[in-house]
């Protein structure tokens, strides 16, 4: 496993060092159960289950009857984009409330 590959994934997706290693053990060896994902990604056992629910949630993985497996990087790889941007939109929406004025009619440098 390349830890060049790792690291890209840690800061492009912002996962922690055990999500990146279960989710690259996870593409490159197809669905496993979690005590076989904890041995080969070096994750501990006591771990691997709230890593895996944490991939599972941002939309990497799929859990079928105990056993996990990567979702098509290109679907799970969308979907995150489609949820950051929403995410980037509801921030956006939030600092312009009508209660705060808009950000348009506000000259930049000056407190509401």
């Amino acid at each position: 496993m390349s830890a060049d590959l790792e690291q890209r994934l840690r800061s492009l997706l912002g996962l922690n060092k055990y999500q990146a290693s279960a989710y690259l053990v996870l593409l490159k060896a197809g669905p496993m159960r979690p005590q076989e994902v904890a041995k080969q990604a070096g994750v501990p056992v006591q771990r691997i289950y709230d890593t895996l629910r944490s991939l599972q949630e941002m939309g990497l993985v799929i859990e079928r009857e105990g056993v996990f497996e990567a979702v098509n990087p290109l679907q799970s790889l969308g979907a995150l984009a489609k949820r950051e941007v929403a995410r980037a939109l509801e921030r956006a929406s939030d600092i312009d409330s009508p209660g705060q004025g808009s950000l348009q009619q506000r000259p930049w440098g000056q407190a509401s």
